[in-house]
């Protein structure tokens, strides 16, 4: 999980996916993993769909970033115009 938010961070996104996948498929629970994971897909912008899918199913997962997750998905759906995603 770190090392795919390091990567993230660097936006080198295909490297950020591949641990990021790889830390949710060890831990299918990790919202933090399943939330990052989505938030790189849609700043990538080749899966923003599957992205934005991950980030709300995120949401149902028990963490303590609840708050700041729902903050940037707030965002992004209006931003993107993307409400429907929410159903």
């Amino acid at each position: 999980m770190k090392i795919g938010k390091a990567y993230d961070r660097e936006r080198n996104y295909r490297d950020a996916i591949q641990f990021l996948d790889r830390a949710l498929k060890a831990d299918p629970n990790l919202s933090q993993a399943a939330f990052r994971l989505g938030w790189t897909y849609v700043k990538e912008g080749k899966k923003k769909s599957e992205g934005i899918k991950l980030m709300v199913q995120s949401l149902s997962m028990e963490n303590g970033e609840t708050a700041n997750s729902f903050s940037i998905l707030g965002e992004l759906l209006i931003r993107e115009g993307n409400m429907e995603q929410l159903d």
